[in-house]
């Protein structure tokens, strides 16, 4: 062959082999960056690739997380995996004071649904000063994603003269009510959503033994309080009720 041709079949190899390489880097960034959704002691995480760590961010705090001054958006893991093994630092929050961070490792479980992962966290006066450290464990279970909810059939068509029928939620939308109340027997989807809710709950409460279930409603007086917080926020209402959907299609 003329060595001017085997160059170019030389480079013209080396080329295809680099856009290869490049689309399945590509292709396998592209998985890792997907972000994952997981509950954390009644809480809502987001995880997503950031370099070499996985960022783990507050999507929707729970009623303790928020009275301890936790928002959404704010860093709550910043892990680095080597196989199972997971090893990072986890972030503390106190009203009034700055994040402090303390130092985790764990493992991810086999079928890669949870992780534990144990540090000791610092304890903190008002002054904002550690004072002594006290062991912590911290569980999170990969959540599902909410089944698709199809909204209810619209009503046969009425004769003019008579109003249109509307959906109501489980609760009593007459007196006076907060203002998430307000919005939700307003909106005929979100009045579906809480008549769903409203039924799940019910045959879970009677299906539980005395223990969880008593457990199973304090976590929703939790969740209760946070979907008061949405005010007459929909898109807010609206994603409480998938997470608590979520969440109780997980309770066993």
């Amino acid at each position: 062959m003329h060595a001017g041709n085997m160059m170019q079949s030389s480079f013209g190899w080396r080329l295809a082999a680099l856009l290869a390489l490049l689309c399945c880097l590509s292709s396998s960034r592209t998985r890792a960056d997907v972000p994952e959704h997981w509950i954390l002691a009644g809480s809502t995480l987001v995880s997503s690739r950031q370099g070499a760590a996985y960022v783990f961010k507050m999507e929707m705090p729970s009623a303790a997380q928020t009275q301890q001054g936790v928002r959404t958006g704010d860093v709550m893991l910043e892990i680095e995996a080597n196989g199972p093994s997971l090893a990072g630092l986890a972030y503390t929050y106190m009203t009034g004071c700055d994040r402090e961070s303390y130092e985790v490792s764990g493992n991810l479980s086999a079928d890669g649904q949870s992780v534990e992962l144990k540090g000791r966290r610092p304890i903190r006066s008002a002054a904002c000063v550690s004072q002594s450290f006290q062991d912590e464990t911290v569980l999170l279970s990969k959540l599902a994603a909410a089944p698709p909810v199809t909204p209810p059939a619209p009503p046969p068509p009425q004769p003019p003269s008579q109003p249109q029928a509307t959906a109501r939620p489980s609760f009593d939308c007459s007196g006076r009510l907060s203002p998430s109340e307000a919005r939700i027997c307003s909106d005929p989807m979100l009045a579906d959503f809480d008549r769903q809710l409203s039924l799940v709950y019910k045959r879970l409460r009677t299906q539980l033994d005395s223990a969880r279930s008593l457990q199973l409603r304090n976590d929703q007086r939790a969740w209760l309080t946070l979907r008061a917080s949405c005010g007459v926020d929909r898109n807010c209402l609206e994603s409480a009720y998938r997470l608590r959907l979520s969440q109780l299609a997980n309770v066993r």
